[in-house]
């Protein structure tokens, strides 16, 4: 793949990931959602088709920068969902252990 193809995948990617911060401060987990999608599919394509040969020293440096803020990007996502995911998993948990406790001493076990 071109080495300007790629470069231009990597800013789709970066733009992508600031969707995505924008979306997890707003709490809006279903456009996070969708936006992940589109990222991950910008992700297949330079996992496929990245050789990294060709660059300038420019070229480099400027992709250095981008994954660099799209890693930053990442982390601030991180720092949104990973208490979302924790309270997420707790009522799920708690759902579970209430249908337990319901089935085996639920109201038509009483007598």
């Amino acid at each position: 793949m071109k080495k300007s193809v790629i470069l231009s995948v990597y800013e789709k990617v970066s733009t992508v990931m600031g969707m995505m911060v924008q979306a997890a401060e707003e709490k809006d987990w279903d456009r996070l959602i969708e936006l992940e999608s589109h990222c991950s599919s910008y992700m297949d394509t330079l996992r496929f088709g990245d050789h990294h040969d060709g660059l300038t020293a420019e070229e480099l440096q400027y992709k250095m920068n981008v994954i660099r803020k799209i890693l930053d990007d990442d982390k601030k996502i991180r720092e949104y969902t990973e208490p979302w995911m924790k309270e997420l998993s707790g009522l799920i948990s708690h759902s579970f252990t209430a249908r337990k406790v319901n089935q085996a001493y639920g109201s038509s076990n009483i007598s």
